[in-house]
């Protein structure tokens, strides 16, 4: 705003905050100098000695903004010096003045009641309420064992145990008050395809006022959810964009995406051999069986799995089933058949063992760990603490991922279809505990199928109703079940999984390629001279 209205910013520092101590402690006395009325005179005297020494500012307008403490001088300084300030934006400012603010913690309650979900709130709940009883009943000193307090605090005491639980408090108050990038409520904001939709095209008007580019036509390309995008833009910007080239790109948001997991094994199947898929699917049903008839503890050791793991889990079993799945779906999404990815995959599982589920183990643990003797540590608690750390913790996160596939997509790749090899243990369930895990009960199952639907409502599935927009899909590629099929004129290359386009014409393209590559050239062509 500094900028659109030619203003000047300028950030000031409060008296006794970081290099402004006008005196040489901080003593009692000497804070006697520290007072918000203090505070707001340094700005004021600021504000006229910056006019003064600066000529061209005399006649300028001031605007004061400020954040929580800040926001409060805000306030006050527009009620104290009206003749100095034209206005002010006080963001969380805290104006009244209270001895025992006990709705603080109130609300840091329903932050994690509400954005944590209910077993969030009830297990801090309960974690703090044994913690005072252990007190009130003589069990200090496993409390203070279990806590790693040091050998000063005196559980006999009362100002000890106050401060004790009030760090405690304060903790989880810092983390509801200063909510990450991620945070829930920031990705809720902030996070879907409509704002990113609106941000490209914000970059096209930015860049357009340049004048090299002013007059330029515009033609956009993706590969997977930016084809998803790319598809979606043309639509709601048919006058900006020009055309779009969308490579697999999934179209109809769906919760239970069954038909994913049959494709990767018809990969197995087509390129692998009959004798690969049935080594999957061989030894999946081995540690299925196991669990279900009591040995889980045996099915444990055999996969190398953490002490962590819980056989009476059932989201834990889904969780192991749903890794080992998509270690295979992984491979089989980036295959390139001129590589022989999967053939050659599929020939290191058999030479682990000639015991197909001893086989099936030793891959998924040179997968994971690259044999390095670690255990394998998949639970569902462990996932979803795992999406939990990603939000103070986001550089490289899928946090972003994941959250759209619960408030916007669904695309849970589930064990539903009968015609796979990965068993029956991952349902589509798996995914929605973990959305209501992380993000709270906003997006439990009722609410993920409700988001599902209006995406569908929104971008019409695949009725995309959109010209000048070319569909390629690989054949064996598990998106291409939500993505454009032939009756949406989409091109189909065969034996190729995901996104198999995107790269220049080369000797090792098969000819559906190098064909699919050409037309692409003339419809952009084509596109640019409309």
């Amino acid at each position: 705003m500094a900028q659109e209205h030619k203003g000047v910013l300028v950030y000031t520092e409060h008296r006794y905050y970081g290099q402004s101590v006008p005196t040489s402690t901080m003593s009692t006395d000497d804070l006697k100098y520290l007072d918000v009325k203090q505070a707001l005179a340094d700005v004021a005297v600021f504000i006229e000695t910056f006019k003064a020494e600066n000529p061209q500012l005399a006649n300028s307008k001031v605007i004061l903004a400020g954040g929580s403490y800040s926001a409060t001088m805000v306030v006050w300084f527009k009620r104290l010096y009206p003749d100095l300030i034209v206005g002010g934006w006080a963001s969380s400012a805290p104006l009244l003045a209270k001895v025992d603010f006990t709705e603080y913690k109130e609300v840091v309650g329903q932050a994690f009641l509400q954005l944590g979900g209910q077993k969030c709130y009830d297990r801090i709940e309960n974690g703090i309420a044994e913690l005072e009883s252990m007190f009130a009943n003589k069990r200090g000193a496993e409390a203070r064992a279990m806590l790693r307090l040091c050998n000063s605090f005196d559980d006999q005491n009362d100002l000890d145990l106050w401060t004790l639980f009030s760090s405690i408090s304060n903790i989880f108050a810092g983390v509801a008050q200063y909510q990450g990038p991620l945070s829930t409520e920031n990705l809720a904001k902030y996070q879907s395809v409509d704002q990113a939709l609106a941000d490209v095209i914000n970059v096209i008007a930015t860049l357009k006022q340049e004048d090299k580019y002013k007059d330029s036509k515009v033609v956009v390309s993706g590969c997977s959810y930016s084809a998803t995008m790319a598809t979606w833009i043309r639509k709601l910007y048919p006058e900006i964009i020009r055309g779009s080239w969308a490579s697999s790109a999934p179209l109809l948001a769906k919760v239970n995406f069954k038909d994913y997991m049959k494709v990767v094994g018809e990969s197995y199947a087509t390129l692998g051999g009959q004798y690969c898929y049935d080594l999957i699917d061989n030894a999946t049903s081995y540690y299925e069986n196991l669990f279900e008839i009591g040995n889980g503890t045996q099915a444990v050791k055999e996969l190398n799995l953490c002490s962590n793991f819980n056989v009476n889990s059932e989201q834990d079993r889904w969780q192991i089933f749903s890794t080992i799945a998509n270690i295979f779906a992984g491979i089989a999404q980036y295959q390139k058949p001129e590589k022989y990815d999967i053939p050659t995959y599929c020939s290191i599982l058999r030479e682990f063992s000639d015991d197909d589920s001893v086989a099936l183990s030793k891959f998924i643990n040179w997968k994971i760990n690259e044999h390095s003797g670690a255990c394998l540590s998949t639970t569902f608690k462990g996932a979803v603490g795992y999406y939990e750390w990603s939000k103070e913790n986001y550089q490289d996160s899928d946090l972003p991922w994941i959250f759209q596939t619960c408030s916007e997509f669904g695309w849970f790749q589930s064990s539903g279809s009968r015609s796979q090899p990965f068993g029956s243990t991952f349902p589509a369930t798996l995914y929605e505990d973990t959305c209501e895990g992380v993000f709270g009960s906003k997006y439990d199952s009722a609410g993920i199928h409700a988001n599902i639907r209006a995406t569908n409502d929104d971008f019409g599935g695949l009725n995309v109703n959109a010209t000048n927009i070319y569909f390629v899909q690989g054949a064996l590629d598990g998106w291409s079940k939500v993505g454009a099929g032939v009756a949406q004129g989409a091109t189909i290359i065969p034996y190729a999984s995901h996104c198999p386009d995107t790269g220049s014409i080369s000797a090792s393209d098969s000819a559906e390629l190098v064909a699919s590559k050409k037309k692409l050239i003339k419809l952009v062509a084509q596109w640019l001279e409309d």
